[in-house]
């Protein structure tokens, strides 16, 4: 079974130094200029102006000194860093671009594969906080990401009163533009509606699509049953899964709602944290 590998994006270190030249040169470029308007003359300028009484001009010179060399000095530390940014960008690229072989490939989460299912929960909860669009424009984002050596099918569900779910293929397609269009219009057509029949499509996706690699489910809520706002045997659930999958496909769960980014504990909290563990996925709540 696949060692699981907590999600990764940025390293400390390296977002340490993209926060540290950021602010060096917000602080050359912005508050120096701002400076402009007292600008100081050259010394020798400074030195024929009769008038200055000695006192001022000796701060003069002492303040113009102090400034020439901070912005140089400034200067130093922004060229430093962005050849260290230069060079971290490249060890990150070739680090992810080009996994070793059975290495988790990461593209942001990390995936077993490149072959993936993504499960959308459209259950009527999922207007609330405007839940369905930021589904929509996350999942849009990050398939315009994808790679044509990425394939994918969409399903969501419920499919309103007449079915559990509804898949875009049936079968998983190659990221190529054209089938990526499809996506974002299959996904600008979801509207929130119906119960959480969870169980349902996930059955589906394990029993349909044999050669996956991955699942990544987004929900909002806890499972139910079919057409019912009745709460589904989440224990029942989790075993059926775990023992129809056998680790064959990694499960991966996104939790939808502020409730979920807050952290707070529920029914469809566990639910989507044991399903993520149990089937060496990750679990992100957003």
């Amino acid at each position: 079974m696949a060692k699981r590998r907590d999600i990764n994006i940025f390293n400390i270190a390296f977002l340490d130094l993209i926060s540290g030249a950021l602010g060096a040169v917000i602080i050359l470029y912005v508050a120096v200029p701002k400076n402009k308007p007292i600008e100081l003359p050259p010394t020798e300028k400074i030195e024929k102006i009769a008038t200055v009484p000695e006192e001022v001009f000796n701060q003069l010179k002492k303040v113009q000194q102090n400034t020439e060399a901070e912005k140089e000095k400034l200067a130093e530390e922004v060229k430093e860093l962005n050849e260290k940014l230069v060079a971290l960008t490249k060890e990150q690229a070739t680090t992810t671009d080009k996994p070793a072989s059975g290495e988790k490939i990461d593209v942001g989460f990390s995936f077993k594969g490149k072959k993936i299912i993504f499960i959308i929960d459209v259950s009527g909860s999922m207007i609330h906080e405007d839940r369905m669009g930021q589904v929509k424009a996350g999942l849009k984002m990050f398939v315009t990401s994808l790679t044509p050596d990425y394939s994918i099918d969409v399903i969501f569900y419920p499919d309103g009163t007449r079915g559990a779910y509804r898949s875009l293929w049936g079968f998983t397609q190659e990221m190529s533009e054209r089938n990526k269009k499809d996506v974002y219009q299959y996904l600008n057509a979801l509207f929130p509606f119906g119960a959480t029949p969870t169980r349902d499509v996930l059955k589906y996706a394990l029993g349909h699509y044999r050669q996956i690699t991955d699942i990544v489910l987004l929900s909002d809520g806890a499972p139910t049953l079919k057409n019912s706002s009745q709460v589904d045997n989440v224990n029942g659930l989790l075993k059926e899964i775990q023992d129809l999958n056998q680790g064959r496909v990694q499960i991966n769960t996104i939790g939808v709602g502020s409730d979920m980014a807050a952290g707070i504990k529920s029914v469809k909290y566990d639910f989507l944290r044991d399903l993520s563990k149990q089937n060496e996925g990750f679990f992100h709540p957003f």
